[in-house]
Parts: structure tokens; C-alpha cells; sequence
């Protein structure tokens, strides 16, 4: 034979290795299976599924998609690239004595999805979202999470603040995420349920819709908080550098959440000069039995931002349960002492673009509570027989 055929025969033979190994590659970049019984090695394939979910996610490709069959799994899951992690008829990831059951983390992580699981007895998140976007977050159970708090000598987040129980991040956070998406999920008996922060730069564009955040008893069902100092510079929004605003919080259920630590049902709150928590939609929740207010908002300090928010079409009924520590009603960071739907508090500035309208309240002694807010008008609102007083204006 010819040099010049055997080369064009060799590189026919190469070409179609390969296509094969590409198919194969494909055939495991597609979807890969893990079930209880299974056994760690490559390939995770249906007849042959591997025994980890870690280890699957691990091996998938970006674009994959990783099955997991019912059963517990007694693991931590990090996902650094865009893959779908599913969960079958609903296995449980048991993170006992871990810190998380799962992270996703990183730009590599961008548009992945976690989906059908339920997640459990974490030492601080049972379910971290850092520094990246696009994410789906749905249909999972969210439970016993923040685990650390009850340690003695607990730190970080899980340790007490100013008399604050610590929060350990509760049960779902996204720090520094941007058009996630969370929908249908349950996050219950955490310390806290739903947080949105931005610690490392902006948190923004998420929609959190359609949500049961229960029984957290230490912090909030929903909370947007701002954590960096950098998202307001010289009185003006600096979004690029952090900031948590655009994000829509919508016909999510918020009930029986801090209770026993000053949470309520949907807060929106800053801790130092130069935070931000602005123009953001909170539409169709429905809070009840929380111990601040069903919606709360705390603007301590000067220099912040919690412009153009806007709170229309909720539902708020018996609210401000536990705000004191005695377990007494009302909001110890104001003086309320009785049961409120809303609390909208600014110590120094202003609230400009506050939207206020289309909510329901009932039983409540307070309807609405505020200061430092532009009038709210009572027919935007409406309010049953059972609250004492509809609309109550703070001066000063």
C-alpha cells in the first residue's frame, strides 16, 4: 500500500475512534444516574449507576444531567458547572455534620438546576447559591438546616448577634446571585427560611415566586438584606458593585416564621452605611402568624437605600406575634407593642417611590405601621373589622 493511502487510512480510522469516543462522551455528558446500591466509576450509566451524587457531579460535563434515584444520601453536593441535578420520587441528602447539603458556586455554575429534593439537617445552608446566575431552584424540601446555631461556641453566621439567635444562613440562600429563578419550593423548621444577600457584589433580578417558607422560628420566611457597605455611594445606587434590588418576590406563603427570635414574614433590612435593598416587587404573598410583621422593613441608619420598593396585592393577618423578647407582640427596634400586618421604619431619611396598595389586612391591631414614608392612602388597602387601627404615621 501507498504512504499516501495508509495515511488517508489511518486518518479515517482516527476520525472514526473519534466519533466514537465523542458519542460516548456525549452518551455520559447526557444524563448520568446514581441510586443507593450503585458503585462509584466512570460512566454513571443506567445499568451500571454510580453510588454518590458527588461523585456524579463530578464526572458530568457541562450540559449533563444527573438522575438521582429515591433513598438517603448521606453526603455534601458542590456543583461548579451548568449541569441539571434531578431528584426522582424525592431523595433526601442528609448533610448531618457537614456544612451544607448543597452548594452551587461560581460563574461555571451559571444555569444549572437543582430540582426534587429534600435537603436536610446541614450545619449551616442546607441549599448555598454563591456567586453565580441564572439558576433554577425548584420543587425541593428545605428542612432541620442551620444546624450550628445551637452549637455553644457557634460562629459566623450561626453565631448570636446583638441578641439575635445566629441564622447560619437559613435554610436557602442566594449570596451574589443574579436571575435565578426559585419556585415551589417548602423551606421549613430552619432557623430562617429564604435569604437574599450580597456580600461579594450585587444580588438582583431573581424571582422567588410561589414558595411555602414555614416555621422557621429563629429569623425570617423571606429576607432580602444588604450586606455590603458598597452597593450606595454619595447617596446614589452603586449596582455594579453590590447592592440587592429588581428582585420579585411573588404569591409566596409565609407562615409561623420567627417566633421565637424576632423574625417576620417577609423582611427587608440593612446593617451598616452604604447598603442597599431597593426597588424590588413584593406582590400576592400571603403572611400570617410571623413574629414581626407579615412585611417588615428596617432602615436603621443613614446612608442606605431602600427606595422604590413596592408591596402590593399581599395578604397579612395576625402578624407581629413575637417581637420582644418576653414573647410579648409588636417590634422591640421600634416600640410597637401590639400585632401588625406592615412595618415600613426609617430612623434618618425619607423613603422615596414606596408603593403601597391592593393589600389585604386582618386581625391585626395594626394595619399598616410606618415612618418616614410618603401617605398612604386608605382605600389603596383594604382592612377588615378585626384590626383596630387601620394606618398608624410615626412622626419624627
Amino acid at each position: 500500500m501507498r504512504k499516501g493511502k495508509l495515511s488517508v487510512l489511518l486518518g479515517a480510522i482516527a476520525a472514526l475512534a473519534l466519533s466514537a469516543g465523542a458519542s460516548a462522551g456525549s452518551a455520559q455528558a447526557g444524563t448520568l444516574y446514581v441510586t443507593t446500591t450503585g458503585h462509584d466509576a466512570p460512566g454513571c450509566t443506567q445499568p451500571a449507576p454510580c453510588q454518590t451524587i458527588a461523585y456524579a457531579v463530578a464526572q458530568a460535563s457541562a450540559g449533563a444531567t444527573v438522575s438521582v434515584a429515591p433513598g438517603t444520601y448521606a453526603e455534601s453536593v458542590t456543583i461548579g458547572r451548568d449541569i441539571s441535578l434531578v431528584g426522582v420520587h424525592r431523595p433526601v441528602i442528609n448533610a448531618a455534620g457537614l456544612t451544607n447539603g448543597i452548594v452551587l458556586t461560581g460563574g461555571g455554575a451559571a444555569g444549572a438546576t437543582v430540582s426534587g429534593f429534600t435537603v436536610e439537617h446541614a450545619i449551616q445552608e442546607g441549599i448555598l447559591a454563591e456567586r453565580t446566575a441564572r439558576l433554577t431552584i425548584s420543587d425541593n424540601i428545605v428542612r432541620d438546616n442551620d444546624q450550628g446555631a445551637g452549637n455553644p461556641y457557634a460562629t459566623g453566621e450561626c453565631a448570636a448577634n446583638r441578641g439575635a439567635p445566629g441564622d447560619c444562613g437559613e435554610g436557602l440562600h442566594l449570596m451574589t446571585v443574579s436571575h435565578a429563578t426559585v419556585t415551589g419550593n417548602t423551606v421549613e423548621d430552619n432557623n430562617g427560611g429564604i435569604l437574599l444577600s450580597d456580600e461579594f457584589g450585587p444580588t438582583e433580578a431573581n424571582l422567588i415566586a410561589r414558595n411555602r417558607a414555614l416555621n422557621n422560628p429563629f429569623a425570617c420566611g423571606i429576607t432580602l438584606v444588604g450586606h455590603n457597605v458598597h452597593a450606595v455611594a454619595g447617596g446614589r445606587p452603586a449596582p455594579r458593585r453590590g447592592g440587592v434590588y429588581d428582585n420579585r418576590v411573588l404569591d409566596n406563603i409565609a407562615k409561623g416564621n420567627g417566633i421565637k427570635g424576632q423574625g417576620g414574614g417577609i423582611l427587608l433590612a440593612a446593617g451598616f452605611a452604604g447598603s442597599g435593598v431597593y426597588s424590588n416587587v413584593i406582590e400576592g404573598n400571603v403572611a400570617n402568624g410571623n413574629g414581626l410583621g407579615g412585611f417588615t422593613l428596617h432602615d436603621h441608619v443613614g446612608g442606605q437605600d431602600f427606595n422604590g420598593n413596592l408591596i402590593i396585592d399581599n395578604s397579612f393577618s395576625h402578624d407581629a406575634i413575637h417581637g420582644w423578647t418576653s414573647g410579648a407582640p409588636g417590634d422591640s427596634d421600634i416600640g410597637i407593642t401590639h400585632t401588625t400586618g406592615m412595618i415600613i421604619f426609617s430612623v434618618v431619611t425619607n423613603l422615596k417611590g414606596t408603593v403601597i396598595r391592593g393589600n389585604h389586612f386582618s386581625r391585626e391591631y395594626y394595619g399598616i405601621w410606618m415612618q418616614k414614608v410618603p401617605a398612604v392612602k386608605k382605600p389603596a388597602n383594604t382592612f377588615a373589622h378585626s384590626v383596630t387601627v387601620d394606618i398608624f404615621r410615626q412622626r419624627g
